[in-house]
């Protein structure tokens, strides 16, 4: 049984992402009309979701049903990713869509063109959590052999991470305190992008096939992360120090999958690291993606 604390962090965490989207989608139309003259205010929201004033002022320690979460979802006009985002919030299984072969060709190729486009590393992940492709800037960074190169084994989220025996995984544990920092977030965005299909049976032999690997057995049992992100720490040759990345997800259609994996660069490191590999770094790329990718497809 979860704890008043527990609960009371759960509805503070659904206020601020729902806040967070409020106020985007307000700050979107502050220079245009809105077609429906919407004005994504608390008032506005409070009227269309009375109970929203008590999550606001704290008054309730219960998290609003499943309906309520898709009413406020739909008034602020969620994208698929953002609507699961506020379901997971509120502890409810996200919503699955699936895209018919000839959408997934068309999501697919769009991934590769936004990776290829970007100047930041990125990588393009399918359905299955493989790579389906990669950038140069991600190669570079990562000293990553070509797609060419790699096996289906190896172009795999969990084994680049959890094998041991695979030369890219020490970049990764460089000691024991950042493994265990890094396997947390791995799990976490790996558990994310797949939120929608955690009890699903190929999602479950995936995870059987995989679980005898030491390394992720022991992380998956300790970790219940669940994030769109991830801030992780990676050793480099290249400055000989641990540089420290954001990976962010960027979605492409309304479907979970295909999707891309972006690299920030956080600490001064990673800043060195970029720059020394002629990576350039613009925070503008990610915020005009952000405003585009969930394109219908």
């Amino acid at each position: 049984m979860k704890s008043l604390y527990d609960q009371t962090k759960e509805i503070q965490d659904l206020v601020h992402q729902i806040e967070t989207l409020r106020v985007q989608k307000q700050t979107m139309y502050r220079k245009y009309s809105h077609p429906e003259n919407k004005r994504f205010s608390q008032a506005e929201l409070r009227e269309l979701v009375p109970s929203y004033k008590n999550l606001l002022i704290g008054r309730t320690q219960r998290l609003p049903s499943r309906a309520v979460i898709i009413a406020i979802a739909n008034y602020l006009e969620c994208n698929t990713d953002e609507k699961n985002t506020l379901l997971l919030a509120a502890n409810y299984r996200p919503e699955k869509v699936e895209l018919r072969d000839d959408e997934y060709k068309r999501a697919l190729n769009r991934a590769r063109m936004i990776a290829h486009t970007l100047p930041l590393p990125a990588e393009v992940i399918s359905n299955r959590a493989y790579t389906e492709d990669m950038n140069q800037a991600y190669i570079r960074l990562n000293q990553s052999p070509t797609l060419a190169e790699m096996t289906d084994y190896t172009r795999h989220m969990i084994p680049w991470f959890f094998d041991a025996q695979l030369s890219c995984q020490s970049m990764y544990a460089p000691d024991t305190t950042t493994w265990h920092h890094n396997s947390e977030q791995i799990i976490g965005l790996f558990r994310y992008i797949h939120h929608a299909y955690l009890e699903e049976v190929w999602f479950q032999d995936v995870l059987s096939k995989f679980q005898k690997l030491p390394l992720l057995r022991e992380a998956w049992n300790r970790t219940t992360r669940i994030a769109p992100n991830m801030h992780i720490k990676v050793w480099s040759d290249t400055v000989s120090a641990v540089i420290e990345e954001q990976i962010v997800v960027l979605p492409v259609s309304r479907a979970a999958f295909p999707l891309v994996l972006v690299s920030l660069p956080i600490n001064d490191a990673a800043r060195m690291a970029y720059n020394h590999m002629n990576i350039p770094f613009s925070s503008d790329w990610l915020e005009l993606l952000h405003s585009g990718a969930d394109g219908k497809i």
